[in-house]
């Protein structure tokens, strides 16, 4: 059964290989101008923290922004499947942990 997470993640996909094949098509440094309101204390920590990393606020504010979308993208998925995205289906653990485990849950006869 397909559900609305699963849908949503197909969909955020299929866009970011549609704007992978935008992109390689076109000047990677293409930029969008836009215009926005910030709380004034948010804009001066930007703005102080952009002076210290010698970058242009519109590039903390991207990166901030790519960091924001791609936790959300991962917080869609569900927090089991993030796991195992993450740890690609394995995770390390000693032989006697897992025994121990297993006999909490009633898995194996001790």
């Amino acid at each position: 059964m397909v559900t609305v997470p699963d849908l949503l993640a197909q969909r955020q996909r299929e866009l970011a290989y549609l704007d992978g094949i935008f992109f390689s098509c076109y000047h990677l440094d293409m930029r969008k101008k836009v215009s926005t309101q910030l709380d004034e204390g948010l804009f001066r920590r930007a703005k102080l923290e952009s002076a210290i990393q010698g970058k242009q606020l519109s590039e903390i504010i991207g990166e901030a922004l790519s960091q924001y979308l791609e936790k959300r993208a991962g917080a869609g998925l569900g927090q089991d499947r993030v796991v195992v995205a993450e740890t690609w289906a394995t995770m390390k653990l000693a032989p006697s942990k897992l025994r121990t485990i297993m006999a909490e849950e009633d898995w194996i006869d001790s």
